[in-house]
């Protein structure tokens, strides 16, 4: 049982990434004869809701502490999937999916930081590096199971899905953290303005300014690409079985590189492996261009596990520098830029797309960006040693 305890929140991380519905949502509402017109609207809604709550979110938990505003973000993914498995009428739906996109933005950096405060005398990028893997996992296994429940009862998605909703709430409790990083609001007495103003007064430091902007370009211009994959594989005459075979194999990468991600940092060094992984990131859209099925699913695979150990390992620097009072702040800040910047590339790239072709688009603009993000972290390490 201390074992357990030692861990639940590795455990927490693979119950709270169980989301059946992740992969069949569309079909679901579909099958309920909602328009494509209407699907479209709710996850517009969605993204919106989740880019308006980020920053209010993080401000909230360096306000109350992780775990209260967790539970909260739970109970309004509960409300959202009640909207779902009664789809009474389109507004409850409107409802659900804001409640969705409030509560993903509650949790969303809150569990870093709760992570974070875990243990604390163990070495974040070992935490951080197997939580990322274990959440990877659950999602990819939910979303598996919850298409072979659409061969038994829609409803058993969501039913399923709010009894694990009610589970994570449940191992969130279990969960403890050292008496000086309990979850308690991290200073009483200090306004919401006083929050912003440390925020925004940290965010005018040039090194964390440029950390911030690295973190949020290469985040939101890779998982744009990797949103669109599935028109890469249909532009090179894969079937859709075979993409989401591909796209199922990715995920594994990423676990793995997640995983990795210590190990490989303690060999060569943080900085020296964040450079190393955004230049094989770049190199792997190049084998993209084929027209050789082995050749552009071993660049697809290994350009998913350079993101991942990138992403992963920029977090964990952020992690670093962060104090206590705004530390889900500051990676709010982070999330809202990215989900800010996935909006304009989102149209930017469809636009690309049409003009110049998916294959090319698709590598040159993740060339770009990716190059791009790179300098940025240039200027990050070179103002950081002034800093």
């Amino acid at each position: 049982m201390s074992h357990i305890r030692k861990n639940t929140i590795y455990i927490y991380a693979f119950w709270g990434a169980l989301f059946f519905e992740r992969s069949i949502w569309i079909n679901y509402l579909q099958h309920q004869r909602f328009t494509t017109i209407q699907i479209g609207l709710l996850q517009t809604l969605l993204t919106l809701a989740m880019f308006v709550c980020e920053l209010p979110s993080g401000v909230l938990t360096d306000r109350l502490g992780p775990k209260r505003t967790m539970n909260l973000g739970h109970v309004l993914i509960i409300v959202y999937l009640l909207s779902m498995l009664l789809a009474v009428n389109y507004a409850s739906l409107i409802v659900g999916f804001l409640a969705y996109g409030v509560g993903l933005s509650l949790i969303s950096g809150s569990d870093q930081t709760l992570l974070y405060q875990f243990h604390p005398e163990e070495n974040y990028q070992h935490k951080i590096g197997i939580f990322e893997a274990i959440t990877i996992i659950g999602l990819a296994l939910s979303s598996l199971l919850g298409g072979y429940l659409t061969t038994i009862a829609w409803s058993a998605i969501f039913v399923i899905g709010i009894v694990t909703q009610l589970g994570s709430m449940i191992l969130l409790g279990l969960i403890k953290v050292s008496p000086s990083s309990a979850d308690q609001p991290v200073n009483e007495t200090q306004s919401i303005k006083q929050l912003l103003a440390t925020l925004l007064a940290t965010l005018k430091m040039r090194h964390i300014r440029y950390l911030v902007l690295t973190a949020a370009l290469f985040e939101g211009s890779i998982s744009v690409l990797i949103n669109f994959a599935q028109l890469l594989f249909s532009a090179k005459h894969f079937s859709a079985y075979a993409a989401a075979v591909i796209l199922t194999v990715a995920t594994g990468f990423s676990a793995v590189a997640s995983v990795m991600l210590e190990k490989i940092s303690l060999k060569i060094g943080t900085k020296r492996s964040i450079i190393t992984f955004f230049i094989v990131t770049m190199l792997m859209f190049l084998p993209l261009f084929s027209g050789a099925f082995t050749w552009v699913i071993v660049g697809f695979l290994m350009m998913q596990f350079s993101f991942e150990f990138v992403d992963v390992a920029l977090n964990a620097v952020i992690q670093d520098l962060a104090n206590d009072r705004i530390r889900t702040s500051l990676i709010s800040s982070v999330n809202t830029l990215t989900a800010g910047l996935m909006f304009v590339e989102t149209m930017l790239v469809s636009g690309l797309f049409s003009k110049f072709g998916v294959t090319n688009a698709f590598i040159v603009f993740g060339v770009v960006t990716t190059l791009l993000a790179l300098l940025l972290y240039g200027g990050f390490l070179r103002t950081s040693k002034s800093a």
